[in-house]
């Protein structure tokens, strides 16, 4: 009896986006190549008092993606992603303080500079649903409880950008 086995290193990328980095929001993220045309991915992005501004958020994004370019990593693909995440912010005078989960979808394209370093530009949309307390600042025990504008929880859903930007890929092989 002959057999013959055939193992295959899987390619392995590790990548930030720049666009995110930029607005003091770090990002990491690792994709990893499951077939001949798909790879799945996952990116851990937050902020803590990004510019001085009173927010704070963690966020988790997984991500398929299928490749139209004959192989993983390289041109154009499409993407179906999730989306996790945890916040307070300051805005408008109000606090917004949350929980959200989405699904979406991304389109983009892989730009390689070299045989390891690429540039994957990336744009998509999702439906959001949240979770969250509005308040203004201060408000706090009975004063919030007492005022009938001092507190609100809303939930709701909303379509909105979910995955936005430049990222800097690293490839692994």
């Amino acid at each position: 009896m002959v057999g013959s086995v055939c193992a295959k290193a899987q390619m392995i990328a590790v990548n930030t986006n720049l666009a995110s980095d930029a607005l003091a929001i770090p990002d990491l993220g690792v994709e990893m190549v499951i077939g001949d045309r798909s790879t799945i991915g996952l990116n851990v992005l937050g902020g803590y008092h990004p510019y001085g501004k009173h927010a704070k958020g963690l966020a988790i994004q997984p991500e398929y993606r299928y490749w139209f370019g004959g192989r993983p990593m390289n041109h154009h693909f499409v993407g179906i992603g999730g989306l996790l995440a945890s916040y307070k912010a300051e805005w408008k005078d109000k606090i917004h303080k949350g929980d959200a989960a989405g699904v979406g979808m991304t389109f983009g394209y892989v730009f390689n500079l070299s045989r390891r370093v690429a540039v994957d530009c990336h744009a998509g949309l999702g439906l959001v649903w949240y979770h969250q307390k509005v308040y203004y600042p201060g408000a706090n025990g009975a004063e919030m409880y007492n005022h009938p504008d001092a507190y609100k929880s809303q939930v709701g859903s909303t379509i909105i950008p979910t995955k936005i930007g430049i990222s800097l890929m690293y490839m692994f092989r």
